[in-house]
C-alpha cells in the first residue's frame, strides 16, 4: 500500500520554491510508473522548473541551472582562460 505524497507546496530547498503539484509530464517518468511526485517550483532567477520530490527533498537540486553557471563563473574570475585573464 502507497502512502500519499507529503505536501510540498511553499517550502523551499535551495532556491528553488516549490508552487504546485503537476501530473507525470515527463514521457519517461510517465512510462515507468513513477511513484514520486512531480512539482513546479520557481527559481530565485524567477525561471519555473519541474522537479521529482525525491530529488528535492535529498537535496539533489538546489536551483534551475543558474546556481552551477554562477559557481563556475566566479571559480574562473582571476584565472587565465586561453592566453588572455577572465576579468573579474
Amino acid at each position: 500500500m502507497s502512502t500519499p505524497a507529503r505536501d510540498l507546496t511553499g517550502l523551499k530547498f535551495g532556491l528553488l520554491t516549490v508552487t504546485a503539484r503537476v501530473e507525470a509530464v515527463r514521457r519517461r517518468a510517465a512510462r515507468r510508473g513513477s511513484r514520486n511526485a512531480e512539482w513546479e517550483c520557481t527559481c530565485a532567477c524567477g525561471r519555473k522548473k519541474v522537479v521529482r520530490s525525491d530529488v528535492l527533498t535529498q537535496g539533489r537540486t538546489r536551483s534551475c541551472g543558474c546556481l552551477s553557471s554562477r559557481l563556475s563563473s566566479e571559480r574562473r574570475r582571476g584565472r587565465p582562460f586561453g592566453s588572455r585573464l577572465v576579468a573579474e
